[in-house]
């Protein structure tokens, strides 16, 4: 099934929106799990990265990857402070795009640290 970036970003948005307060884990699969509202676009957003950057099928490789690029967010991703989470990973996610650090999946331009969030939250 083909979801438009439009789709995605709305369900990240809208889950941003939706889960207020904190979370009660430390669980950083978990914790990007709660950042998304729609399991399958999650999925298929893995299953397409991974396909191009296989060594970043490893949770402990995506959480490297988020550190290296944001110590605040990967921080963050591991308490339980939710609001937080979503607060640093838009923050990230702009600065992405204002970088060019970005990925292109089925013609779809997105920001390096959506995508490892959303591979990350696959494996919840």
């Amino acid at each position: 099934m083909f979801v438009s970036r439009r789709r995605f970003l709305f369900c990240f948005i809208a889950a941003s929106v939706g889960f207020g307060g904190s979370s009660t884990t430390n669980n950083p699969v978990t914790s990007a799990r709660k950042l998304f509202s729609n399991d399958r676009s999650v999925r298929a957003i893995r299953e397409r990265y991974v396909r191009l950057y296989p060594a970043e099928a490893d949770p402990e490789i995506l959480l490297a990857g988020l550190e290296r690029s944001n110590v605040a967010l990967a921080t963050t991703l591991r308490s339980s402070d939710q609001r937080r989470l979503r607060s640093r990973a838009q923050v990230q996610i702009r600065r992405d795009f204002a970088t060019n650090d970005v990925v292109t999946l089925d013609g779809w331009l997105l920001s390096r640290t959506e995508v490892r969030l959303a591979t990350l939250a696959a494996m919840a």
